[in-house]
């Protein structure tokens, strides 16, 4: 779980990153968002390592940005999405953002 949390900080970092140098949230598309903080976007800065688009079972994060705040969940062991955020082995980690 450690290493899972610690790519969790590393998208929070990435988000972090894309924003200041961007000064916009990366624009809304069907790509998850991990993907879009690994390519780049118009610069085509990587603000996050390929490593760190799945968690440490193999499965891609998903990531929800709203209200000040983002949310990294990650599958679980089980490597299935539950119906709501951390329910069953889901994890959930929550990042301030502004």
């Amino acid at each position: 779980m450690v290493r899972t949390y610690n790519k969790s900080n590393a998208i929070a970092i990435a988000y972090l990153n894309w924003m200041s140098e961007y000064g916009e949230r990366p624009s809304a598309t069907d790509q998850p968002m991990v993907d879009i903080l690994n390519q780049g976007g118009p610069k085509q800065i990587r603000f996050l390592d390929d490593r760190d688009v799945e968690d440490a079972w193999g499965t891609k994060f998903r990531v929800y940005i709203g209200n000040g705040e983002m949310i990294v969940w990650s599958a679980g062991r089980d490597r299935k999405f539950s119906e709501v955020p951390g329910e069953g082995d889901d994890l959930i980690f929550a990042q301030a953002i502004k």
